[in-house]
This record gives C-alpha cells, sequence and structure tokens, in this order.
C-alpha cells in the first residue's frame, strides 16, 4: 500500500499470494509461463480461481505441458491435479507447452498448446479436477492441421473464444507455402468436432493479406453471432474484419467486411492489438507502430463499420497520459481494452520510457467521445482526476514480459516474467501480481 491513508487505484493488493505476489515454482521442474499469442496466459473461472497456463522441463529434458489453478486468494488449488497442477508427458513426436487456458461451462478447461519445435499447434480439455477428457477431440485432444486437408496453409499461431453455447472458436494465424500469412476461424463444439454449419465444414480460411510477418491479434463475437476479427500487418495497416455466423465475410460492414486503420499522417503504420463489442458497436485499441517511440490509438467503429463523427471528429485518438514519465507517459502497447455499458471504455497498457524495459502499466478511462473521462484515475495537484492512474513494476532487472492479464471490477491481476534471463543472481521467475482497480 502508498502510505497510511485509504487505498487508490493501483495499490497491490496484499491479500492476494504473500504480499501481493504468487510466485509460481513446482518443485524439480523448470516453469515456462504460457505462450500464446499476446497476454492470454492467464484466465479467471467463473468463481474467481485463477487457470495458467505453462511449459515445464526438468533439467535438460524436453517441455511438458502444464496447467496450474489458483484458489481467488493467490494460492496453489489442492482439489486440482496434484495439488494445483497438472503435468502431461509429451505426445510421440511431439514438444508441447501450455499455451492459453479457456475457462467453459461445468468448470472445465480448453487448453491450447503449442510446439516448442514445429508450427503445430493443438488443443485438448481438462475437467474440473485437471483429469484429460478422453472424450474432447480424439483422445482428447485435437490436432488443428491434422482435422484439415494437407494442401491448406498450417496453424502458425491463435487463441481460443467462447461461443454462444457450450462450444468455443479457435482464431488463428496461417502460413502457406509461399511464407504468406492470413486467418482462419475454426468452430467447435462442446466435444471438440468441428461445427459443420459454420462455413459447410467447420472452419473458414480469411485472406487478410497480413505480409510475411502480420497476425490475427484478436476477436470478438457480437450477441448476434457475427464475429470480429483484428490484425497487424506487415507492410500495412491494420485491418478489422467482420464475419457472418455461416463464416462468410459481412458484406455489410465497412468495405466488403473490411474497415482499415489509417493512421494520422502518411508514414504512420498502424496495428490494432486488443478490441471490445457493445451494443453501441466496436472499441479497438492499438498502436501507431511506425513512430519512435511508439504511440497508442483508440478508435470507435459503429455497427457499419464507421468511425462516428461525435469521435474524435471521424478519427482515431493519439493515446498519450499525461506529459512526464512519472505522470503517465505514452501507451505503447495496449494490453486489454473493456466497454462500459454507458458508452465509455476502460484501456490498460504497457508505457513507452524510450528503453528496453518497459515496466509501467497504464489504465485510461475514456468516454463515448475518445476524450479522458475526469471522474477516473489519480487525482493531480488540484484535486481533479487525471482519467488514467499509473502502476509501476519495481525491478532492476532485463527481463520483464507480461504474459497474463485479468481485469474485474475491482482488481488488476498480471502473469509476469522478471529476471536477468540468465539464470545467475537475478534468475528468470514467474510471478502473478494483484493490484487494486477501484
Amino acid at each position: 500500500m502508498k502510505g497510511f491513508g485509504p487505498r487508490e487505484q493501483g495499490d497491490i493488493d496484499t491479500s492476494f499470494g504473500t504480499d501481493g505476489v504468487f510466485e509460481l515454482k513446482i518443485d524439480g521442474y523448470i516453469v515456462d509461463p504460457g505462450a500464446s499469442e499476446r497476454l492470454r496466459a492467464m484466465a479467471r473461472t467463473a468463481d474467481g480461481k485463477i487457470m495458467l497456463a505453462m511449459g515445464c522441463r526438468i533439467e535438460f529434458q524436453g517441455w511438458q505441458y502444464g496447467l496450474a489453478r489458483l484458489t481467488p486468494t493467490g494460492q496453489f488449488d489442492p482439489s486440482f491435479g496434484s495439488q494445483g497442477v497438472v503435468i502431461e508427458p509429451p505426445l510421440p513426436e511431439e514438444t508441447l507447452q501450455g499455451a492459453q487456458p479457456l475457462p467453459m461451462v461445468g468448470g472445465t478447461t480448453v487448453l491450447v498448446l503449442r510446439s516448442q519445435g514445429s508450427d503445430t499447434w493443438m488443443i485438448t480439455r481438462r475437467n474440473a479436477s485437471g483429469e484429460l477428457d478422453a472424450t474432447f477431440g480424439i483422445n482428447g485432444y485435437v490436432n488443428l492441421d491434422g482435422i484439415r486437408q494437407a494442401t491448406e496453409p498450417g496453424v502458425v499461431k491463435g487463441f481460443a473464444i467462447p461461443a454462444a453455447d457450450d462450444g468455443f472458436f479457435f482464431v488463428g494465424t496461417t502460413k502457406n507455402a509461399e511464407l504468406k500469412y492470413g486467418g482462419i476461424v475454426f468452430r467447435f463444439d462442446a466435444s471438440g468436432k468441428l461445427n459443420p454449419a459454420f462455413a459447410g465444414n467447420g472452419y473458414a480460411l480469411v485472406d487478410l493479406a497480413l505480409g510475411q510477418s502480420g497476425r490475427v491479434t484478436d476477436a470478438v463475437l457480437q450477441s448476434d453471432g457475427k464475429i470480429v476479427l483484428s490484425t497487424a500487418s506487415l507492410p500495412g495497416n491494420a485491418q478489422i474484419v467482420r464475419l457472418l455466423p455461416s463464416g462468410a465475410l459481412d458484406p455489410t460492414y465497412g468495405n466488403a467486411g473490411r474497415v482499415v486503420i489509417d493512421g494520422d499522417g502518411l508514414s504512420d503504420r498502424t496495428e490494432v492489438e486488443k478490441l471490445a463489442w457493445w451494443s453501441g458497436g466496436l472499441w479497438a485499441a492499438g498502436t501507431y507502430a511506425s513512430r519512435n517511440a511508439r504511440t497508442g490509438l483508440l478508435v470507435a467503429l459503429d455497427d457499419n463499420g464507421d468511425i462516428p463523427a461525435a469521435f474524435n471528429d471521424g478519427k482515431p485518438v493519439q493515446i498519450r497520459y499525461g506529459e512526464n514519465d512519472n505522470d503517465g507517459g505514452r501507451l505503447a502497447y495496449p494490453m486489454h481494452i473493456e466497454a462500459a455499458a454507458d458508452g465509455g471504455v476502460t484501456v490498460l497498457g504497457s508505457a513507452d520510457h524510450d528503453r528496453t524495459e518497459v515496466k509501467r502499466v497504464i489504465v485510461g478511462r475514456h468516454l463515448s467521445s475518445g476524450t479522458l473521462d475526469h471522474s477516473f484515475g489519480s487525482p493531480d495537484a488540484t484535486g481533479t482526476r487525471k482519467g488514467f492512474y499509473a502502476i509501476d513494476f519495481k525491478r532492476e532487472a532485463f527481463n520483464f514480459i507480461f504474459f497474463g492479464v485479468d481485469v474485474s471490477k475491482d482488481h488488476l491481476t498480471f502473469e509476469i516474467l522478471s529476471g536477468d534471463g540468465m539464470g545467475g543472481s537475478n534468475p528468470d521467475r514467474v510471478t502473478v501480481e494483484r493490484f487494486f482497480a477501484s
């Protein structure tokens, strides 16, 4: 806590773990955080428990995938696996790491897996006690390339989101023989089988023209069953694409289903990282990636894919919180975005300090117009709230990477890898840390 006064937004919650910190250590194993696509290695269950995807290995041996469950107060949950942890030996010819946990109805967890030695991506499911569900897919596993024609582009990364029923979507990035990247959306039922009502065979390939280093960054499901994807392309600006419930591009959205998020200058290149949908439309947070230093952007889109004129005169907002590092700073990379019922939005992201280690998170609240909400955040010298607050992670080591983030009304919870990257005097450690959000 800061000082002895009332708690503030951004104060550490000392009731979690040990003084606000849980360190992920497993006897006999080296632990690596989940390695999914951008901040999805941690998820909260409906009853407030925390699922952590990870890789585990015994020294000088190959990786195995792991899944841990913590209690809401930041301790291993002894009712899950072996004292809170499941570690699975690798499948034949595969070296798999846990990448993303997706808690499902009934206490099960869909777990996205990636191979350390290839571009193979797989999915499995664990029941509420941590046991493998052998009824899921084939003997408990789904190989995302094995269920499709070998001539189609391979899946090289991706993530899962829940569907409106007990099933789920896997949204991925593909790579073909010419090293061109594109998108793919799978629709699975609760048993891990493809749902043929989607795109006729259970999955839709989406031509996104991502270049040779692009990726699908996020996806949201609207209440009408339409699916919205965002991208980071190289070269080129970010696209936001909407699919109908059938898996086809939505011709009523943008230009035949596609919206390009242009920068506010001829030399700007944009990336959209996070999406949030609400009944009034879509929020998207991203980055002016070609700027030095990188600067965040925020944009609102209506149901037609247009930026409303009432939002910053129809242009993206450049995100800059405060005028110096002690106050706020540029938001270089959006980590989470959440729409509010009143049409506003909360943006959470890491700051750019013009140095290698990014060790600050900034949380800002914006009105529907894009301007800062001055009923939110830490107060300035006059007592007026700034519309944002910052959390500083005081680390001296070189390694510092966010792998997971969970946002609730009362708390911000992060999974972090920190250390010197060399296993020396300040070795790498994986921690889960919780802070007050209200």
